[in-house]
C-alpha cells in the first residue's frame, strides 16, 4: 500500500474478510461491520441480509407507453425515515430486471438505501419489456431516467438530497446523458453518480476484441481507417493527459487516447501494461451491428456518447476502476472519464477510486496501483473477454461486488454530499 494512498485504508481494512490487496485513499464511510465474506470467487456465502427488503414492481406510463420498475426498500426506510435512493442503469444493451436480478436487494439491504431497477425502452422480458423501440442509450433512455429519478424523488421513503445513479458500462450514457447542466432541472435531480466502468466514446463502446468471424482475436488492422477511430494516424507525439500516448488523427473527430494500433503504447512496462489486441468501431460490435449506424455517423453518435457531457456534469462524481476492465482491453477509459469531469464546473466534487479527490490523476508509470484489486476476492467483475491475455485476472463475484464494494462507495460519497 502507497504511503500516499490513506484516504480510505482503515475502512477497507475493516474488510478484513474480503483479504484486500488493493490501492487504498479516500474517506469516511459508514461500513456494516457484520458481514461474513467467502473469499473464493465462486462462493456465495456472504452471510445474512443485515436488513429485510421488500421489492415491489411499477408499471407507469411514460410518453403514453408502460415501462417497468422496480423498487427494493429495506423495512426501515420510511417516510419517518427516509433513506438514500439509488436508481441503477445497466450497462451495453441490457434490461435491468435482468442484469440486476437476485443483487439489487443486496446493494439495498447494505447501504442501506432504497435501489430502484428499470428497463430502459425496449428492453425487458414479457411482459416486463417496456414500451418503446431501442434506442441505444440515446435521448429516449435519457428522458427515461429522468422520470425515474423524479418518481424516485416523490417516494416518501426516499431522501431527495441523497438521491442518485450507480450506472455501470454504456450506461455512463444515459446517466451522464441527463445529470448535466444542458439538461437544466432534470440534470440536478439526482445528487450523485457512481460510474462503474463506464465506456467514454464511441471508440470504446465499440470495441470487438474478435474477429467477424467470431472466435480469433485479431490486431488491430493494417493501417488507417475511414472511422473516427483512427487513434494513431500518424506519429505518437505526448499526450494532453498525464501517461497517455496521443496521436495525430486523421478523421474528422480525434477519439484519441487509446491504444490503437499497437505502436502506440503505454510508456512504462509494455510487455506487462500493453492491453491485448482488439478492433474498434468494429462491425460485429452489438451497436454498431444492431443499429446500422457505424462510427462516421456523428449526428447519431453526439448523443450517446458521454465523453460529450462530462465536462457539464453537475452531479457529485465517482469513477470506479477495476484493474481488469469488465469490458475494455484497458484502464484507459477510466482516466479519460474522471480527466473530463474535472474539466466541468467549480465546486463538483470528482474522485476515481479510493485516489485523493479533485486532483489530476498521476502518469501511468508513477500511477502505481490505481485500480481496485481485491486479490483473491477479485481484480475484476463479469466476464472478463480479455482475461486470456491476464492470468491474473481473478473475477469478483456479483454479490461480493454489491454487498461489499459498492455499499463502501456509496456511502463514501453520499458522504460528500
Amino acid at each position: 500500500m502507497s504511503a500516499k494512498r490513506k484516504y480510505l485504508g482503515v475502512l477497507l481494512a475493516i474488510l478484513s474478510g474480503i483479504g484486500l490487496a488493493c490501492s487504498s485513499g479516500g474517506g469516511a464511510a459508514d461500513v456494516p461491520d457484520t458481514q461474513t465474506v467467502d473469499d473464493s470467487t465462486t462462493g456465495t456465502d456472504l452471510g445474512p441480509l443485515p436488513l429485510t427488503v421488500d421489492m415491489s414492481v411499477e408499471r407507469p406510463l411514460y410518453n403514453n407507453l408502460k415501462f417497468y420498475m422496480e423498487i427494493h426498500r429495506p423495512v426501515t426506510c420510511q417516510a419517518a425515515n427516509p433513506c438514500p435512493g439509488l436508481v441503477l442503469v445497466p450497462p451495453g444493451l441490457e434490461s435491468g430486471e435482468e442484469y440486476f436480478a437476485d443483487i439489487a436487494s443486496e446493494l439495498a439491504a447494505e447501504v442501506p438505501a432504497v435501489v430502484f431497477v428499470y428497463n430502459p425502452p425496449g428492453r425487458g422480458l414479457g411482459s416486463n419489456r417496456t414500451g418503446g423501440e431501442e434506442d441505444y442509450n440515446g435521448k429516449d433512455h435519457q428522458g427515461l431516467l429522468s422520470e425515474v429519478l423524479q418518481r424516485a424523488r416523490n417516494k416518501q421513503s426516499v431522501d431527495e438530497e441523497r438521491l442518485g445513479v450507480v450506472s455501470f458500462g454504456w450506461g455512463l450514457s444515459v446517466a451522464a446523458g441527463v445529470m448535466n447542466a444542458n439538461r437544466g432541472s432534470a440534470g440536478y435531480v439526482g445528487k450523485f453518480l457512481v460510474d462503474v466502468e463506464g465506456a467514454v466514446s464511441r471508440c470504446d463502446i465499440t470495441v470487438a476484441p474478435f474477429t467477424p468471424s467470431g472466435n480469433v482475436i485479431n490486431q488491430d488492422g493494417l493501417g488507417p481507417t475511414p472511422s473516427r477511430c483512427n487513434l494513431c494516424g500518424g506519429e505518437c507525439v505526448t499526450g494532453t493527459f498525464p501517461g497517455y500516448c496521443e496521436c495525430e488523427p486523421s478523421g474528422a473527430v480525434d477519439c484519441g487516447l487509446r491504444e490503437f494500433p499497437r505502436d502506440c503504447k503505454y510508456p512504462v512496462n509494455p510487455d506487462i501494461q500493453q492491453p491485448p489486441p482488439a478492433y474498434v468501431c468494429a462491425e460485429n460490435s452489438d451497436p454498431i451491428r444492431l443499429s446500422g449506424h457505424d462510427c462516421t455517423d456523428d449526428p447519431w453518435w453526439a448523443e450517446r456518447e458521454a465523453a460529450a457531457v462530462l465536462p457539464t456534469l453537475v452531479a457529485t462524481y465517482l469513477r470506479l476502476q477495476f484493474r481488469f476492465d469488465h469490458a475494455l482491453p484497458s484502464a484507459l477509459s477510466g482516466r479519460e472519464a474522471y480527466h473530463l469531469a474535472m474539466t466541468g464546473p467549480s465546486g463538483i466534487y470528482r474522485q476515481y477510486n479510493d485516489l485523493p479527490p479533485n486532483q489530476p490523476l498521476p502518469d501511468v508509470q508513477d500511477c502505481g496501483s490505481c485500480q481496485l484489486d481485491y486479490g483473491s476476492s477479485g481484480n475484476g467483475f463479469g466476464f472478463n473477454i480479455f482475461s486470456a491475455y491476464h492470468p491474473e485476472y481473478t473475477p469478483m463475484n456479483m454479490s461480493v461486488l454489491m454487498r461489499q464494494v459498492l455499499p463502501l462507495y456509496v456511502n463514501f460519497i453520499l458522504g460528500k454530499l
